[in-house]
């Protein structure tokens, strides 16, 4: 009964690949670099995760041999392949001891593979019923071999996947390259034509750079040995983030001296830590372009805020292309961490589906340049064009301007004429009118009759003084009014309090804020002093919510009053300083209260 259960679940399992792919993240392992396959009985293998490293095993391992054990219990009906995601950096197939293919050389230069996928159809006439052996030599680099899980399905189902994946990794990236060195020849023309602007060299070198790297992503027989190309090319990646920070300084004309030393001493850097033997160049090109990664931050960021304090719409479209870089870069920093530091699902998406991103946002940068360029180009044109309308329009200009001049300076003469007019009638006001009011104001014989006659002598004083005076203190003129106040209070026995806080914000007032604000105030406290009989006067002065709040409060009799000349007035001069005021009338007493921002609304002022 249990032999024939194993047999059920071996006939509804494993030969169900024939419509479904399945992943093997298990494989049997041997490090032996050979070109021929060890013997299955050989007692060196051992099983093993995958993704599988071979430096796991030795440092200096070269090459291994990997075995995968697929159980069928009839060939499949529908043709069946397997599907590598990724491996480093050659490979060699076999099933059922036959010969499927390879990437290309063993010898060195080794081919480089590892930026492709590989596929291969499983012929049905070699499968066998039961167990089916799949072997994939590994061959690369010291400390470079790894293998990733791998597909066994159907071949229309996996080769789908294989294609999209080789558009991305390969067709494109071979596309790109070919437009990057385009672009750089061009872009190092325009810098021929015009030496004296550098932008356009350290802009054409950083294409020419990453058009470096571009072709290790492609190339699969370099023409020098592999090492030596894999280390050129990711210092190539160096050089470009280099180039770039220069190119973003001279297009934003600022000239760091000290950030151009610290971008020679990060590449002097990262020339030492790529040739130095005591560390696996792996690690050494991770920390080189995790600091080029900080670089092109550190550019996102610049330009950002030199758009914010320009304003300028190109400054935002280069500030967006180098975000684009960024994100792309995050995704390939990302593909290059190893496998072990990441979560088993991420893991999983990153071999499965990983692939350079960077190329696909270098396009951006490309279209910042072409339109910078046509900008230039068009702004040159539009310049000749209008030369000579701005030629010829120069003698009407002229004339326009000198009749302009005559004009102002006659303007300024009548203005210096009306002031001096009306600072004559100013001091006449002040010494005639004025010596009548204070002698009025001596000789009066009731409070009352004093209160008038020193309200209309300081509105007179206000007048004269207010009008010609630059912006004062508000703390100063508080100081003034209630001076002014307790010396009209004494004489009518009301008893004032002033209630201000010390710590009240301060601002300006210009001269018509102050003149109506004193004519409130002055109104407000005529009429307590006239109408309400009271004989307690409170003033209170706060700042709350932005705003200004100053209230006077009185124990007269209370009576509600129809608004008259005097409190339309103090409405419409609160309104002129960009606020309100209410008055409430209660049993004893009345209220007023004025309101008014805490910055100046800049309205103009009625004496």
């Amino acid at each position: 009964m249990r032999r024939l259960l194993i047999l059920l679940c071996c006939f509804l399992s494993l030969p169900a690949f024939a419509h479904h792919a399945y992943e093997l993240w298990q494989a049997d392992f041997i490090l032996v670099d050979s070109a021929t396959p060890p013997a299955a009985s050989d007692p060196r293998w051992r099983p093993v995760s995958l993704p599988h490293y071979l430096m796991r095993e030795d440092a200096s391992a070269t090459g291994g041999w990997f075995r995968f054990r697929v159980h069928a219990a009839s060939a499949p009906v529908e043709p069946q392949a397997i599907y590598v995601w990724w491996l480093n950096l050659n490979a060699a197939f076999y099933f059922n001891g036959d010969f499927l293919g390879d990437g290309g050389r063993f010898d060195e230069p080794i081919s480089r593979n590892w930026n492709k996928p590989f596929l291969y159809l499983l012929p049905n006439q070699g499968w066998r019923n039961g167990e089916n052996e799949i072997l994939i030599r590994i061959k690369s680099d010291p400390g470079w071999g790894v293998l990733s899980p791998i597909e066994i399905g159907p071949f229309s189902h996996l080769r789908e996947d294989y294609e999209l994946r080789r558009l991305l990794q390969v067709s494109i990236t071979r596309g790109l390259t070919l437009t990057l060195l385009l672009a750089a020849t061009l872009v190092l023309a325009v810098w021929w034509r015009r030496r004296h602007d550098p932008q356009y060299l350290w802009f054409g070198i950083a294409c020419l750079m990453w058009t470096v790297f571009s072709f290790y992503l492609v190339v699969r027989d370099p023409p020098m040995p592999g090492p030596l190309f894999r280390s050129l090319s990711h210092f190539a990646m160096d050089v470009w983030a280099v180039c770039l920070a220069l190119f973003v300084q001279h297009y934003l004309e600022q000239r760091k001296p000290r950030l151009e030393r610290a971008l020679l001493a990060y590449l002097v850097l990262a020339a030492s830590l790529t040739a130095w033997p005591g560390i696996w160049p792996g690690y050494a090109y991770l920390f080189n372009h995790s600091l080029g990664f900080l670089i092109l931050c550190g550019l996102a960021w610049q330009v950002f805020r030199h758009s914010q304090a320009s304003h300028w719409r190109e400054h935002y479209l280069l500030g967006l292309a180098l975000v684009t870089l960024v994100l792309s870069g995050v995704h390939d920093l990302l593909v290059g961490v190893p496998y072990d530091w990441l979560p088993s699902d991420f893991a999983r998406i990153r071999l499965k589906y990983h692939f350079v991103s960077m190329h696909y946002a270098a396009p951006v940068v490309l279209l910042f340049l072409i339109g910078h360029l046509g900008r230039r180009f068009a702004e040159a044109l539009t310049r000749a064009e209008s030369f000579n309308r701005e030629l010829e329009s120069r003698v009407e200009m002229s004339a326009r301007a000198l009749l302009a001049s005559y004009q102002s300076r006659a303007l300024l003469e009548r203005e210096t004429a009306a002031a001096d007019e009306r600072e004559r009638i100013y001091r006449d006001l002040h010494d005639d009118i004025g010596a009548k009011l204070l002698s009025l104001a001596i000789r009066a014989k009731t409070p009352q009759d004093t209160d008038i006659a020193r309200s209309a002598l300081q509105d007179l004083r206000d007048v004269v003084s207010r009008s010609a005076q630059a912006d004062a203190p508000l703390g100063d003129l508080l100081a003034d009014w209630r001076a002014e106040i307790v010396g009209r209070c004494a004489p009518a026995n009301v008893q004032l309090d002033w209630d201000q806080p010390e710590d009240l914000p301060e601002r300006s007032l210009t001269a018509a804020e102050a003149l109506n604000l004193g004519r409130i105030l002055r109104e407000a406290v005529s009429n307590v002093l006239r109408h309400a009989g009271a004989h307690a006067l409170a003033i209170n002065v706060r700042f709350a919510d932005g705003r200004y709040q100053v209230s006077l409060e009185d124990d007269g009799h209370g009576t509600p009053r129809s608004p008259g000349r005097g409190m339309r007035n103090m409405q419409a001069r609160a309104g002129q300083l960009g606020g309100e005021i209410d008055w409430t009338w209660e049993e004893r007493g009345c209220r007023v209260l004025l309101r008014f921002p805490g910055e100046g609304t800049g309205a103009a002022a009625t004496a």
